[in-house]
């Protein structure tokens, strides 16, 4: 009697420390509907018969594999994607799902892995520094470098003294009838250039802060504009000096806008597939939805490799950007909707120029509003 207690107590401690592991409740009443679960699932209700008051290691753990799929699948969906265009989005539509990821989980993937290597790279190498076009674009008109400049003319012979000279006019000619605001100096911030390449220094009060007043009067002395009371261009010169005296804002706020709008481009891609694909048989916009999130989710892939190879200095990756969604994407129209081969690569170059519209549209709407919340956000503080 006692060897069979124990056996028993054993077989429960077991059943009890297997169930605490994997959370399952299988043979408990559901917590939802109170119905007596069999299997992994409430079959009254659906909902998953399991218990999360576990360790947070096995939560996390369970938590990593649901996204990412680490059984397998993500091992057989992103070579397959990446290397043979068309294949998973054809087996997909054919209901072959269960052996790859989700369209739309995979898509969240690329996405922030190329954001994260976007703006990562971006940080380490200074490509969004909010200076670093305008101090190589704008730095010939420099005051200071002129003498030098003169005097070296004046010693050189007669070619290089019309070489120098028809280099200045045309610089010249640059800043004729215009006046800018640059940043020839990262330390020194940005600066008033004349339309007569003669730079000065901006008004300011005695905060610091630029001189809005100050400064549209210069404006207008200098551009000869007669109409001091002009709303419109009181409001131009002040949200230009709140994004001047923000800048960095002004990059984080792309920052933020960037990644949430990027669900834009798939929703546009879906309509230019509609507008390529009108009355063809057989096909429905499911079928354009999948095909969308496979291609978009290939060139988040596509960019963050090639990134990093421009990290690297691989100036060769240029030929990829530019040839290789053309190449993918008419292989993929080819294999998921059959087309021939003329057909296929008209379409395919159709839908990459209006996809290069919606980029551009996207990329307004995107500094458009990251330009209003920095100027919300400068004038609030």
């Amino acid at each position: 009697m006692s060897d069979e207690l124990e056996t028993a107590a054993a077989m429960s401690l077991g059943g009890l420390s297997k169930s605490e592991q994997d959370g399952s409740v299988e043979g408990e009443p559901c917590r939802n509907c109170e119905t007596l679960t069999v299997g992994k699932y409430c079959h009254a209700c659906g909902q998953l018969a399991q218990n999360f008051h576990r360790p947070i290691f096995g939560l996390t753990a369970e938590a990593l594999g649901d996204f990412f799929s680490l059984d397998g699948r993500i091992a057989r969906t992103i070579p397959a994607l990446l290397f043979i265009p068309g294949r998973v989005t054809r087996h997909y539509l054919d209901g072959k799902r269960q052996r790859y990821v989700p369209p739309f989980r995979l898509y969240l993937l690329a996405s922030f892995i190329f954001f994260l290597v976007l703006f990562s790279l971006g940080d380490a190498t200074g490509w969004f520094q909010p200076h670093a076009a305008g101090s190589e674009e704008i730095a010939v008109t420099d005051t200071e470098a002129e003498p030098e400049e003169t005097e070296e003319s004046r010693s050189s012979d007669t070619g290089n003294e019309d070489e120098a000279e028809g280099a200045g006019s045309s610089r010249q000619a640059e800043a004729d009838g215009k006046v800018g605001i640059a940043v020839l100096d990262p330390d020194k911030g940005p600066v008033l250039v004349s339309p007569e390449g003669e730079v000065s220094d901006l008004p300011r009060d005695e905060g610091g802060r630029i001189d809005q007043d100050a400064l549209l009067q210069e404006v207008i002395r200098q551009s000869g504009y007669t109409d001091e009371d002009d709303a419109e261009l009181r409001e131009l010169m002040a949200n230009g000096v709140e994004l001047l005296e923000n800048r960095v804002l002004l990059y984080m706020a792309v920052r933020n806008w960037a990644p949430r709008l990027a669900f834009m481009l798939a929703p546009m891609l879906v309509l230019c597939l509609i507008l390529v694909f009108p009355f063809r048989k057989g096909v429905y916009i499911y079928d354009h939805v999948i095909t969308a999130l496979h291609f978009q989710t290939w060139l988040y892939f596509l960019m963050s490799v090639c990134l990093t190879l421009l990290w690297l200095h691989q100036v060769w990756v240029w030929w990829l950007i530019f040839i290789g969604p053309l190449v993918y994407l008419y292989r993929m129209l080819r294999r998921v909707y059959s087309t021939g081969r003329v057909t296929g690569f008209l379409r395919a170059c159709l839908i990459l120029f209006m996809l290069n519209f919606a980029l551009l549209a996207w990329g307004v709407v995107v500094f458009a509003l990251s330009v209003n919340e920095t100027v919300e956000i400068s004038r609030v503080q």
